[in-house]
């Protein structure tokens, strides 16, 4: 019982500290997971650890820095209700599955030497404002579904996504992955306001792939692969194009373009608009599918 633990804790007020769904127990040094079904990979924070030490910031902010046995350290900052609102661990590589999962109002997030970060990560926080990972290679399902507050994102080395990657970024306007290569279903799904999006080795993408980006002006995905096996993938894509106004796709086959419009009617007036204005690299590309088919047996 949830509520019986919460008497337990509240007796010893200088022994334990209370952080969304956990106790953090100053003098065994350890994480208690209230809520035991969402036990995930924040659970491990405590490993080695030598110290900690509470504080409070200016804005009288409770500031704990967990000190580890190598003089590495890890800073979380709680609100006024002990709600995680700053995290910081320079020491994380990998993070595996519903890290941080039940975490809602967490605003200032510092973990750059993270490369891969699986399922479920900050699944239900919406209120994340800045984030920035320059060794992100790769995440799972689910990557913060449901954060409304982020406006531009920059990951430099990201190259490949799971399903529903930042499916609700309502607020995003500015996107930048210059190394992605593969998508889930769902990419970006709700996220409308997107106005600028930056995905040049792009190849393999899904099912609801920006499916309600209907402030999306431009689009070029030079490197987007499209084959009669994977056709079937594709629907739902930019299904609300009311902006749209060039989908530049050089790289694909004219006879697969012609099922992916029929598939897709309402990209049909953007893409040939982007053949009006893209004329020179689409016909080579269209004459380099017809030399190629010549030699295929």
């Amino acid at each position: 019982n949830i509520f019986n633990l919460d008497e337990t804790f509240a007796k010893e007020k200088e022994r334990y500290v209370f952080m969304d769904t956990y106790v953090l127990d100053l003098k065994e040094k350890k994480l208690i997971n209230i809520i035991d079904h969402f036990l995930n990979d924040f659970d491990n924070t405590l490993e080695h650890v030598r110290q900690i030490i509470v504080t409070k910031d200016k804005a009288k902010h409770k500031v704990i820095k967990i000190i580890n046995v190598d003089g590495t350290e890890i800073e979380i900052t709680l609100d006024e209700c002990n709600s995680i609102i700053g995290y910081k661990n320079h020491n994380l590589i990998e993070i595996k599955d519903n890290f941080m999962r039940t975490n809602h109002k967490l605003q200032q997030l510092e973990i750059p030497n993270v490369t891969k970060i699986g399922d479920n990560f900050l699944m239900d926080n919406e209120t994340l404002h800045q984030i920035y990972l320059p060794k992100l290679s790769q995440t799972g399902s689910s990557f913060l579904p449901n954060d409304n507050n982020l406006r531009t994102i920059f990951f430099p080395n990201l190259h490949k996504v799971g399903h529903s990657f930042l499916f609700h970024a309502d607020s995003l306007t500015d996107l930048d992955l210059p190394n992605l290569v593969s998508t889930g279903t769902a990419f970006l799904g709700e996220a409308s306001n997107i106005r600028k999006i930056n995905l040049p080795k792009l190849q393999k993408a899904n099912e609801g792939f920006l499916a309600k980006s209907s402030a999306l002006e431009e689009l070029q995905l030079p490197s987007l692969q499209i084959t009669a096996a994977d056709i079937k993938d594709y629907t739902c894509v930019l299904s609300e194009p009311y902006n749209l106004k060039y989908l530049y796709l050089p790289n694909i086959s004219p006879k697969i373009i012609e099922q992916f419009l029929k598939q897709n009617p309402k990209l049909h007036n953007a893409y040939f608009a982007a053949l009006q204005r893209y004329p020179i690299s689409i016909a080579k590309n269209e004459v380099q599918n017809n030399e190629e088919s010549k030699h295929t047996i």
